[in-house]
Formats: structure tokens, C-alpha cells, sequence
């Protein structure tokens, strides 16, 4: 059998260095190394030119370029692809992620796609690699689809992964020192890195779905927690990792599995801080009082709206008053509490944003986040909004994440989106500044200057423009979203 090359690339393009790493080509990766295929793993953010990328191209000739895109980097995809194709005619473009997952064949219909991948890409495109080594047909391979001459041909399903059988991800062959050179996201300290705990999520949320089911199921399928703490103490020695943001998409959800890896950790005294995305109902007292103990210092609830009525659009399964305790909880427990919102939903309204001001004045959240809402393609909330005539664009190209209005409301403008997320903002800092001022808030909120001072300016000191940085975003937080039209 022929040994192909092949080339992985996540297309991120000429930015600053990115603190996450591309953890679904380092997975894939993994399974190349197993299986004795030469392979390279580029991270796209390092190419200062489409130059850069083609001169690497030329010098190592793959056979194959796998690349891994959302729909809101799919543009970068297709200029990567576009430019392999220039200089390596023949090479065999093979398209992944959630993007190809949601427009399989539209995405197939781009002449530079090969091939794409929908749902979990492991086993799929080392089956597809095997076929092209042995110059097969890859009609056989799960969760593939191809070109067949004209005809566009898309292979049944392939079942979701055992989440135990996978060999860890192959990070040795990204360029660590600079991903974890990067300042990682508040509060977590420096240096700080991604894990993945879990795929899949039970929810429903009108935003995020069928997108996630396609791509990792309709259930939480978590890692077995004494390899998952193997990972991270792995991390912690070979990279003296300081931080783990524990992900993907709801690793807590279940009770038994948190306290179990808390006790795991625990009891090996594995020192890391750790910071998780959480939904509001699924924690409680003591399992909050056990995940401080090992390590938890940040939860991040998808808060969205205090608004019931969107609440209840979105889909969410949530209430307010399940908001507002999950909120108390972390206060009482001594963790930092993130409430993300959403700004711009179908139903917004002053009176639904005045709801959301109040909330942070009352339950006083740690840290917040302030996006526009973005249909994102291949949602039902894309899928509602285009049916309502109300997308300014259905062109997902001219995307840029969350950061500006995308629908067409009743009664609320783009200008509104925007005022609305500066006086949130405003809110919060007024709330912040009474923290410092007011002795009795100040220790009622010690642990979140304690993770604040401690665990992340301290370490960002030793780069003191890191931290004036971190002032001026926080004093023109509400500003970062942009005031336009598309």
C-alpha cells in the first residue's frame, strides 16, 4: 500500500497568536501516527501569506489536505483550498467540521472540494486516507461524501465515537510554546490550555441546533475521568500548564461524572485551576463545594436573556428563577460566575434588555460576555430568520462571529443592538466599581479578586502591557461590538 502525505491544517490566517488549540486536527492527527501515515499539522493563524502557505506546499508535497472549518472561517477554507489547488493540481482537498457537516453537498459543489466529512472525523478520513492509498472507491466509508464524475454522492452515517478508544491528541506536533504563550482567557491563569472532556449535548437551544446533534450527537458522551485526569496531569508536567478550560459542550451536566472527576482530582493533587462551561440547572451546593476543592475557579452559564419569552423562543429549558440561583450559588460556593448574553433575539426589546441590566444589578454575575445574536448557518434559528424574511444576509461569508446583528427585528435596529450592549456593559462596571468601594461587597466577593490577582494578573506581570491591555478592554468593554449594516 502506498503511504500518502497528507497535510492538516486548522485555517485560521495571519493573526495574532491564538490561545486555543486546534485539538479536532491534533485528534486526527493521533490516528495518522497509529496508522504509520507521514503527516504534517499546520496552524493557519502562522502563514503571514497565501505565499507562505503554497513555498510549504511545494516543500513537502502532500498527497492530501485535510482542513477543518466552521461556517464562519469557511472563506479562510476556500482560499486555503483555492491556493493548494494552484500549485498542487492533483492533491485531494478533504473538507471538515461543521460547516461540510450542515452543507454537505453544497460544500462539495465547490470544484476545489474532493471530499467532505460529516460528524466525527477520526475514523472517517483514516478509512478515506486507506482508500486512496489502495486506489479504492471509498463507497464504503461512513460520513463521507464525494464527487462520482457530476453526480454528487453521500455515504450513510457513521455512529458516534467510543469516547474511551481514542489515543490523546497529538499536541506535540502543533507549536505549543507560542498557543501557550498567548494570554488565556480571564480568569483562568498563565499558562493555560484546552482539554476535551465530552461531545454531544441533550439540549435543544434554537441557536446551536440540529448543528451539534450532526456533529457529535444528541446526547453528553463523557471521557472516563481517570484518563481525562491522566491528560491534564500529563499537561501540568510536560508543559507546566497552570490552566485547563475543560470543554466542549456540557462536560458538567451530569452529577456523578463532576463528582467523580473531583474526587480523581483530589485525590492525585493534581495542581491546576480550571474553568467550564455549565447550564444553570444542573449544579447544585455540594457538588459546586466539591468542584472548588479540586481545582474550579470559573463557570460560564449560557444565560442568554431574562426574558422568559425568549427564553422559551430559544428553546432553552430554562427559567429565570433557575438563572438568578445558579448565580447565588456560585457567590455562596466562592466560584466566579460568567453570564453570557445574547443581544438582538427575536422579541428583543427595551423592556427585555432593562431585564438583563437589573439582573446583573440584583445577582451581581463575576464576569459577563455581550455578543450580538448570530444565526448561525444551519441552525433552526438561521433556518427561522431566513424563512421570516428577516436575515440582512444569508451569504455566511460576510460573517463576522458575533459581532454585529444579522436579522432584520420588529423594533429593534442594529443601533439599538448596540446601545443596548454599551448600557449592559456600563451596568456591569458600575457594579464592578462598587465591589472596590463598598467594604462589605468586597468580601463578599474576595474569591473573585482572589482569581483575578492572583491567579491571572500575577502572571501576566511579568508582561505589565498584558495587563494595562486588560484595562483598556475592560474600560471599552460594550464598544468591541460593531455599529454597522450589512
Amino acid at each position: 500500500m502506498m503511504k500518502m502525505k497528507i497535510m492538516l491544517l486548522y485555517p485560521r490566517f495571519n493573526e495574532k497568536i491564538p490561545f486555543r488549540v486546534p485539538l479536532g486536527i491534533a485528534y486526527i492527527a493521533a490516528y495518522l501516527k497509529k496508522e504509520e501515515f507521514p503527516f504534517f499539522l499546520r496552524e493557519g493563524a502562522f502563514y503571514k501569506t497565501v505565499s507562505d502557505f503554497q513555498k510549504d506546499l511545494l516543500k513537502n508535497m502532500p498527497d492530501i489536505l485535510g482542513i477543518s472549518a466552521s461556517s464562519f472561517i469557511i472563506k479562510k477554507a476556500m482560499m486555503y483550498a483555492k491556493a493548494a489547488k494552484e500549485v498542487l493540481p492533483n492533491i485531494k482537498i478533504v473538507l471538515g467540521g461543521p460547516h461540510s457537516c450542515v452543507y454537505p453537498k453544497e460544500t462539495l459543489n465547490q470544484k476545489e472540494i474532493d471530499f467532505i466529512i460529516y460528524g466525527e472525523g477520526e475514523i472517517t478520513f483514516i478509512e478515506l486516507v486507506k482508500a486512496l492509498s489502495q486506489k479504492k472507491q471509498p463507497s464504503s466509508v461512513l460520513g463521507l461524501g464525494y464527487k462520482k464524475g457530476k453526480k454528487i454522492i453521500i455515504n450513510n452515517p457513521r455512529p458516534f465515537l467510543d469516547m474511551n478508544s481514542r489515543p490523546l491528541p497529538l499536541r506535540e506536533e502543533l507549536p505549543m510554546e507560542k498557543y501557550l504563550s498567548a494570554k488565556p482567557t480571564m480568569p483562568l491563569p498563565y499558562p493555560s490550555t484546552d482539554v476535551e472532556a465530552s461531545r454531544g449535548c441533550f439540549g435543544n437551544c434554537l441557536f446551536c441546533q440540529p448543528v451539534l446533534r450532526k456533529m457529535f450527537g444528541p446526547k453528553v458522551r463523557n471521557r472516563n475521568v481517570k484518563e481525562l485526569v491522566d491528560e491534564i496531569s500529563y499537561l501540568v508536567k510536560k508543559y507546566k500548564v497552570r490552566g485547563i478550560n475543560l470543554g466542549t459542550d456540557e462536560p458538567v451536566v451530569y452529577r456523578k461524572w463532576t463528582r467523580a472527576f473531583c474526587k480523581e482530582m483530589i485525590k492525585r493533587k493534581v495542581k491546576v485551576k480550571i474553568t467550564v462551561s455549565s447550564r444553570v440547572d444542573t449544579i447544585d451546593f455540594e457538588t459546586m463545594k466539591l468542584m472548588k476543592k479540586a481545582g474550579f475557579i470559573n463557570l460560564s452559564f449560557g444565560v442568554e436573556s431574562l426574558s422568559q419569552e425568549i427564553l422559551n423562543t430559544f428553546r432553552k429549558g430554562i427559567t429565570v428563577e433557575k438563572i438568578k440561583t445558579a448565580f447565588k450559588l456560585c457567590q455562596q460556593v466562592g466560584i466566579c460566575g460568567r453570564a453570557n448574553f445574547m443581544v438582538g433575539s427575536p422579541g428583543e426589546s427595551k423592556e427585555s434588555v432593562q431585564k438583563v441590566i437589573d439582573f446583573i444589578r440584583e445577582s451581581k454575575p463575576d464576569f459577563i460576555y455581550l455578543s450580538a445574536t448570530t444565526p448561525t448557518p444551519g441552525s433552526d434559528l438561521f433556518d427561522y430568520a431566513k424563512e421570516h424574511n428577516m436575515l440582512t444576509t444569508s451569504d455566511f461569508n460576510k460573517y463576522e462571529a458575533f459581532d454585529v446583528g444579522y436579522m432584520k427585528l420588529k423594533d429593534f435596529s442594529n443601533e439599538d443592538i448596540y446601545e443596548s450592549i454599551q448600557k449592559i456593559a456600563k451596568a456591569y462596571k458600575i457594579e464592578l466599581i462598587k465591589y472596590f468601594i463598598n467594604p462589605v461587597m468586597f468580601f463578599k466577593k474576595r474569591y473573585l479578586f482572589k482569581t483575578i490577582f492572583i491567579h491571572y494578573w500575577t502572571m501576566l506581570l511579568k508582561n505589565p502591557s498584558e495587563v494595562f491591555r486588560d484595562f483598556k478592554y475592560l474600560i471599552n468593554y460594550g464598544k468591541h461590538i460593531k455599529n454597522k449594516r450589512i
